[in-house]
């Protein structure tokens, strides 16, 4: 069962700080909520691709609930559909394969309540198009971001440090990937050379828009190989997982993957006369 992540675990105190701000006895989903909106995540994306201003959103949903007479120091106790809610998107994550229980598996899973929700309603109120949330947390990638490492988003988010004298090896990666053909770069070198680093230099540069136009709005994103080859215990498991990881990107059309160590992985699936192997695969 994937348990929750720090950023849930942040989730929460921010919901339980806010509910004692507001002097509530309890702890409901329209903190949770407005804890969601305190994040550089998902959902203040979310909100901010509609137009709304999350402190607004915020301010709104404070406002409905009024202020609390709960004496100072008083614990709020989780509602039942608080809790639901919580429970709901621990399910949600173990449907995706998920470890942990990340911020989009709660969104979700309020987004989902029933039309009784206080929260779905003040945020109907408010201006907030539910469907088109719903709809954007419907993932075109769900295999590669449950096994990937998106490198433009931790550089969007200021995760990735910046890369010091890479300047010419960066041009010719980029030269590469514009290419219309032969557009596959591979970086080698001995382990610790900054393989890696050249991959986030170029998905900072990517994240601040310094790149040609054919790279622009792209996501990179690494891909382990170990994450790729866990759980994969029986034959044709891998080369189903590969096939199906290959086909998203695809139908994406705006990533580029890393994959990293790719020369542990390309023999792996092969069999005797066969040729649905790693290599064949990405080729």
């Amino acid at each position: 069962m994937p348990v929750p992540s720090s950023t849930i675990e942040q989730i929460v105190a921010l919901a339980l700080a806010e509910a004692q701000h507001q002097r509530s006895t309890i702890l409901g989903t329209p903190h949770l909520f407005i804890a969601l909106t305190r994040l550089d995540g998902a959902t203040v994306a979310a909100l901010q691709a509609q137009g709304h201003k999350p402190k607004e959103v915020r301010d709104g949903l404070r406002v409905a609930l009024g202020q609390g007479e709960a004496a100072p120091g008083t614990e709020p106790q989780l509602t039942r559909r608080a809790t639901a809610n919580l429970q709901r998107a621990g399910a949600l994550a173990a449907g995706e394969g998920a470890d942990h229980v990340e911020e989009r598996h709660l969104l979700a899973a309020i987004l989902r309540d029933d039309k009784s929700s206080f929260t779905l309603r003040t945020l109907r109120a408010l201006g907030v198009d539910i469907e088109a949330l719903r709809a954007g947390l419907t993932s075109a990638t769900p295999i590669l971001d449950r096994v990937g490492r998106d490198l433009t988003a931790m550089a969007q988010a200021g995760k990735i440090d910046p890369l010091i004298d890479r300047k010419q090896e960066l041009r010719q990666l980029v030269r590469t990937l514009v290419r219309k053909k032969k557009n596959n770069p591979v970086l080698v070198g001995p382990a610790g050379v900054g393989k890696t680093a050249i991959a986030e230099g170029l998905a900072r540069l990517i994240a601040a828009g310094r790149v040609p136009d054919e790279l622009k709005n792209t996501r990179l994103v690494e891909l382990p190989t170990a994450g790729l080859v866990a759980g994969t215990t029986y034959r044709g498991q891998f080369e189903e997982r590969l096939l199906g990881l290959v086909e998203e990107v695809k139908q994406a059309g705006d990533v580029i993957l890393f994959i990293d160590e790719i020369h542990t992985i390309l023999r792996a699936g092969a069999v005797e006369g066969g040729a649905l192997d790693a290599g064949n695969i990405l080729k």
